[in-house]
């Protein structure tokens, strides 16, 4: 009753609808964005190449030393090599730029949540992943 008060039922009704149609474009993009990525380059980019050696040794060296503390169910590092390797070296620079302005414990109740793990759905996922 208190939340009919804050939130009509449609927008309810909506807000779960996209969350369950985002859910579901992230689990079939996410096994194919790998496969996509590796046919879809031609030639080898040097500065893609280095973001994405900087990025893997911040996982290998750092994170791995840290509690896991991203806000979002694909933590920012895995959602940075995803933009770098989909969308280039500018545009995926800037993605992950936004993407580590929001993730911040004050930007939580943004969000939808993602049920089997707890953490946060970024609706930014559906662009990287989209072929435009």
């Amino acid at each position: 009753m208190i939340l009919s008060m804050w939130f009509p039922m449609s927008a309810l009704t909506q807000s779960s609808n996209h969350l369950e149609y985002v859910l579901q474009k992230h689990a079939s993009h996410e096994q194919l964005s790998n496969k996509t990525v590796v046919q879809e380059q031609v030639a080898p980019n040097e500065i893609k190449t280095a973001g994405l050696s900087l990025i893997r040794m911040y996982q290998i060296l750092i994170s791995s030393q840290d509690r896991p503390a991203c806000l979002f169910s694909k933590s920012c590092s895995n959602f940075a090599m995803t933009a770098l390797k989909t969308k280039g070296f500018a545009v995926g620079i800037c993605l992950t730029s936004d993407r580590l302005q929001r993730c911040n414990e004050l930007a939580r109740h943004n969000y939808a949540v993602d049920p089997a793990n707890g953490l946060a759905v970024d609706p930014m996922i559906e662009y990287i992943l989209s072929d435009k």
